[in-house]
């Protein structure tokens, strides 16, 4: 039980990363905004260009680490191994009467 607590603790953890990362996405898009509306594409700028495809890159990995915690999460039972598995092999036995 310890292990799928681990589990969903992480999950929680990547889901308050993304949420934070949305937000200076917001934010470094609206500066671009604001300077490009204004015309003053200097180095200020650019920073935030910068930073806003940092933001980018790091939401698509950690959505990538989202779906492996998910699927983690969905194949866990921590008495069987898989639970996916376990239940195939108890249909095969004790449903369908195969071994």
């Amino acid at each position: 039980m310890a292990k799928l607590d681990e589990l969903k603790e992480s999950l929680n953890t990547l889901r308050t990363a993304l949420s934070l990362l949305s937000a200076f996405l917001i934010a470094m898009g609206g500066a671009l905004g604001a300077l490009f509306k204004s015309g003053d594409i200097g180095v200020l700028f650019w920073v935030c260009a910068f930073f806003m495809a940092l933001f980018i890159l790091a939401g698509f990995i950690v959505i990538t680490k989202i779906k492996q915690k998910t699927k983690e999460i969905e194949t866990y039972d921590g008495y069987f191994g898989n639970v996916n598995n376990w239940n195939r092999h108890f249909c095969d036995v004790f449903i369908f009467n195969q071994d």
